[in-house]
């Protein structure tokens, strides 16, 4: 039970994102050239690079018309994904796994196992933890603000 109570801790904690809350006229240096995700009122999304923030609208490859009214706007995600996590955890977590399950791999109480499907399967297991190490570090490395506007 103690493992996944510091599971969830370490997940809320490595993955949290940052909230800020800005006016429109602060919006232009915040967004502009930036991929993001717009959510409207209605929730729907529209994802692409914004070009320019007007007086009444964002300007947005995606959108329809290329416009987004500044009133139906609720949020703007941006994610940023910058660090050294997705090498660390790749390498750390399928170098740990592969010398974790060598010993299993290669045991001799597997009874009717061939030395070809021990590799195999070692192998699989390898590279699979080393497929999952990637995506949590990427995961770790992607850092999202959410932006609310404010109209004071």
């Amino acid at each position: 039970m103690g493992h996944v109570v510091f599971l969830l801790l370490f997940h809320s904690a490595a993955f949290a994102g940052e909230a800020l809350t800005l006016r429109w006229n602060e919006l232009q240096a915040a967004v502009t050239n930036r991929q993001a995700t717009v959510v409207l009122t209605d929730n729907r999304q529209f994802r692409g690079a914004i070009s320019s923030v007007t007086d009444d609208a964002l300007l947005m490859e995606r959108a329809p018309s290329g416009r987004i009214a500044r009133q139906t706007i609720r949020e703007i995600r941006v994610q940023r994904i910058k660090g050294p996590r997705r090498g660390i955890f790749t390498a750390g977590i399928g170098a740990g796994v592969a010398l974790a399950t060598f010993p299993w791999a290669i045991s001799d109480s597997r009874v009717n196992v061939s030395d070809g499907a021990r590799i195999a399967q070692w192998s699989g297991i390898t590279a699979a933890a080393t497929i999952a190490g990637y995506f949590i570090g990427r995961r770790m490395d992607t850092k999202e603000t959410i932006i609310r506007i404010t109209e004071k």
